[in-house]
């Protein structure tokens, strides 16, 4: 029986879920696409890009829990750091913070058809992790457009982890947030690694949860490495706190 749930899971991932995701970031991207240049790139990257990464999150069977939305005051802007650990984290952030979020992305994503064109339009900011000059240079230009209620959003490790653990946070998201003085947003992405480890396709039913840490202020804060380390500090401890017994899986058992 086991084995039948597990072929009809493989089925329904290759030709449900994968055409499923290229179509409508096709699809979904070309209406954006023509949405922005007819100048509502603003509502594209609040609305329509948030429809795509939940339709997306749904077809990947991923329910999203969030916590900790008292925190969070839609009416601010913040700088937010988050742990990444799967593909799934852009669908999750994407598709379930109730605010505008510009992201900050490697220039190599821009090369990508549709997907590239439509996250320049809506305002994400491509940077080259390699000069960290004109990096910074990129998102401080970003930053002067930003209006009240737009969040710019760091995965800081730069890279996905590989094991769910949360890697070592590269400073440019805390020297950003201290040079403007906007409070920093520590999220924790807790399970899309069991949805769906980075580097594989192993992908399985199950819900993973976004929680919201309290806000830093940066006002007065001068180390850039403290803060960092802070941060990461906040976002791990909660991951350790959540971690299931040896032996103990996350994977949904109804596949």
């Amino acid at each position: 029986m086991a084995g039948l749930k597990t072929i009809a899971f493989e089925l329904y991932k290759w030709g449900i879920v994968v055409p499923a995701l290229i179509l409508s970031t096709f699809v979904i991207g070309m209406i954006a696409i023509v949405i922005s240049v007819l100048g509502g790139g603003q509502f594209a990257s609040r609305y329509v890009a948030s429809f795509w990464a939940r339709f997306n999150a749904f077809i990947s069977l991923m329910d999203v829990d969030i916590e900790g939305l008292a925190h969070l005051d839609p009416k601010k802007s913040y700088v937010i750091v988050a742990n990444h650990q799967s593909l799934l984290d852009i669908y999750a952030l994407y598709g379930f913070l109730p605010i505008d979020i510009k992201w900050v992305m490697k220039k190599e994503l821009r090369r990508i058809p549709v997907l590239g064109l439509v996250c320049e339009l809506m305002g994400h900011i491509f940077i080259d992790r390699g000069r960290t000059e004109a990096a910074l240079a990129a998102i401080n230009a970003a930053a002067d457009s930003l209006t009240a209620g737009q969040s710019i959003i760091f995965f800081p490790e730069g890279t996905r982890s590989m094991d769910g653990q949360v890697l070592a946070f590269k400073k440019g998201a805390f020297r950003f947030s201290i040079q403007t003085g906007l409070p920093l947003l520590p999220i924790s992405l807790v399970d899309t690694h069991y949805r769906l480890p980075s580097g594989t396709t192993h992908l399985s039913a199950g819900s993973a949860t976004i929680v919201l840490h309290p806000p830093i202020p940066t006002n007065d804060a001068t180390d850039v490495t403290t803060l960092a380390e802070q941060s990461r500090e906040i976002i791990a401890n909660t991951l350790n706190e959540r971690q299931l017994p040896e032996g103990v899986s996350r994977v949904n058992q109804s596949w």
